[in-house]
């Protein structure tokens, strides 16, 4: 194989890398969309990740009575994406989960964080 062919060998693969990496993302925001209950998230964290660098929120929701942990980008990028306000680590907000897989989630940030007479319903 002439050094040509192994350039567009390597690129084609990477091209549909990207390609099925698309795919599957755009997959799992409409199963989000189509399958999409709402709860309430408790902001963790938010720190560095990713490549290029950017800013995560780590966040833990209740489902049923039990926490599951998640993951977002601090920008809004999906359409779906509320980002009004600049969250605040350990304030509630909502967050809208995929009812056919519950680790596919995005927390709400408004502008305020929820109350607890809001949050109350969910944790008690």
């Amino acid at each position: 194989m002439t050094k040509n062919n192994q350039k567009i060998a390597v690129l084609s693969i990477i091209g549909l890398v990207i390609l099925l990496l698309f795919l599957f993302q755009e997959n799992k925001e409409n199963s989000l969309s189509e399958n999409q209950l709402t709860t309430i998230g408790k902001v963790v964290d938010i720190k560095m990740c990713g490549k290029p660098a950017s800013g995560c929120i780590t966040f833990a929701y209740i489902i049923d009575g039990k926490w599951i942990d998640g993951t977002d980008p601090e920008s809004a990028a999906y359409p779906e994406f509320v980002r009004e306000g600049k969250p605040e680590i350990g304030k509630y907000y909502k967050v809208v989960y995929d009812k056919t897989d519950i680790n596919n989630s995005k927390i709400l940030i408004t502008k305020k964080p929820l109350t607890e007479k809001q949050t109350e319903k969910y944790l008690n």
